[in-house]
């Protein structure tokens, strides 16, 4: 492959081609049949667009940071008389 990425022409370069042009029909094949089938159970095209292109399709990771202090307060609610 990575020899095709970079010629300008040849077998490697046809086959780059070939295997790109392949993935992208496969890509939109998905998203249709998601689409079709999104009413009745979306989740197995979605989890294999999620890992196959995570880049588009993947979930994006929130990062929260914190500093200072966390103050906690116990309430005893519970009433001892039974």
């Amino acid at each position: 492959m990575q020899k095709g990425e970079v010629a300008k022409s040849g077998k490697f370069r046809e086959f780059f081609e070939a295997i790109t042009r392949a993935e992208y029909e496969a890509e939109v094949r998905m998203v249709a049949l998601w689409q079709k089938h999104m009413p009745e159970d979306y989740r197995a095209i979605r989890d294999f667009l999620e890992r196959r292109y995570p880049d588009r399709w993947g979930r994006k990771r929130l990062d929260i940071e914190h500093s200072g202090e966390i103050g906690i307060k116990i309430v005893d609610d519970i009433d001892d008389e039974d």
